[in-house]
């Protein structure tokens, strides 16, 4: 309930301080999402599973297939109870960017959606609110098989055909370019650069640290950042000109 509802705070944050497009941008390495999507759409679990050179080591898929099945087993049950199953998902990561849909869609603000965690959002939203649909687009392809059969279901094609979509918020970046900019006294300002602020919570609050040209970053290369700058801000280390200078948070 309290990631929820914190979803719901940041959409409303967003909105009253004028926002006219969002980019939801959410990644969870649980099964929650893969479940999610595999439940509600009716794929067979191993439809969801890398292929491929993507999938190098047989006795790791095997075993991930069966965690996959079980999980969606122990929720099946709850196929037409959205509510219920989100609860039963565990995912604060999937809780969060349903309440920010779901609450994007009541003050009638068009939503970007980038990565298998925002889109089995959307899933569990159009399960609530059906129309819900028309107010998203889907940034990018993916390699992913819970982004693309989600894709699938929602009728919804991608924005972009790169094959970057991650959760990361750069995909969501490249394909609104509006939405990487700022307002200023002369209007609006598009920047060339994409410096994504990454918000990280504190136990007295939030900060803030950028990272810097985030779209030219592999995925490696991202959650390397990710990881460092969420431990630095952690334990009070960054420099004071890293949490300057940002294009866009998420």
């Amino acid at each position: 309930d309290d990631a929820f509802e914190t979803g719901v705070a940041a959409a409303d944050d967003e909105v009253d301080r004028g926002a006219d497009l969002l980019v939801l941008a959410a990644r969870d390495e649980t099964l929650a999402p893969a479940v999610a999507v595999g439940l509600l759409t009716g794929a067979e679990p191993v439809a969801l599973l890398p292929r491929g050179a993507r999938a190098v080591d047989s006795r790791a898929w095997i075993e991930q297939a069966g965690h996959l099945r079980d999980a969606r087993r122990d929720v099946a049950a709850l196929r037409h109870a959205p509510a219920q199953l989100l609860g039963s998902l565990h995912s604060l990561a999937l809780a969060a960017a349903t309440g920010f849909l779901l609450r994007a869609v009541t003050r009638r603000t068009p939503v970007v959606l980038d990565g298998a965690a925002a889109l089995a959002a959307a899933l569990l939203c159009y399960e609530v609110q059906p129309r819900a649909g028309q107010w998203w687009r889907v940034s990018d392809s993916s390699v992913d098989a819970v982004h693309g059969r989600a894709v699938e279901h929602l009728l919804q094609p991608p924005i972009l055909g790169l094959d970057a979509s991650s959760g990361d918020g750069v995909a969501g970046l490249l394909a609104v370019p509006v939405v990487n900019g700022s307002y200023t006294e002369s209007g609006i300002m598009l920047h060339q650069r994409i410096h994504i602020g990454l918000a990280v919570a504190l136990e007295d609050g939030l900060i803030v640290p950028i990272i810097r040209d985030a779209d030219e970053k592999n995925l490696l290369g991202l959650a390397r950042a990710v990881n460092d700058l969420s431990i630095r801000a952690r334990s009070r280390r960054l420099k004071p000109d890293e949490t300057q200078g940002g294009t866009f948070t998420i």
